[in-house]
């Protein structure tokens, strides 16, 4: 059974839960890559939050983690998707994750996304046919044409 979620918006008092998040969430992998530096990802967290145009996902009526998607020209953009590890692996993210795909067909759009390579999600994006178009040090971007997404 798929636990039911929802979203809400994102205020100024979510930032804890915002910078405990991010920290939680993508610690080992950033640290995997360039090793972890409190303070470059305290200002690195406070200016994304800043200019975040983020959703809070909740389950259950608790803060579960953040979703923000990017309507571009020509495609979607999930620039955020963080779901605390205690509700990962429960179809959340793969729901949410359809769900961009199914808008973004409908708007006649792609949906792109950048994954860092430590990331066990990377299983996530290939299981549901996001192909890798290009990478940096840290990063696999990926993108899902229209034309793959499942009726």
């Amino acid at each position: 059974m798929r636990l039911e979620y929802n979203f809400r918006e994102l205020k100024s008092s979510d930032f804890s839960f915002y910078k405990a998040l991010h920290d939680e969430v993508l610690r080992d992998y950033v640290e995997a890559i360039w090793g972890w530096d409190d303070g470059v990802q305290a200002k690195m967290v406070g200016d994304e939050f800043e200019a975040s145009r983020a959703k809070v996902i909740q389950a259950e009526g608790v803060d579960i983690g953040f979703v923000q998607i990017d309507d571009n020209k020509d495609h979607l953009f999930i620039s955020q998707l963080w779901i605390k590890p205690s509700h990962q692996n429960q179809g959340i993210g793969t729901d949410i994750v359809q769900n961009v795909m199914r808008d973004a067909k409908a708007m006649g759009k792609h949906v792109r996304l950048y994954v860092l390579k430590t990331n066990r999600a990377q299983r996530l994006y290939d299981r549901l046919g996001f192909i890798q178009y290009g990478e940096d040090e840290g990063d696999y971007y990926m993108k899902h044409e229209m034309q793959n997404v499942a009726e």
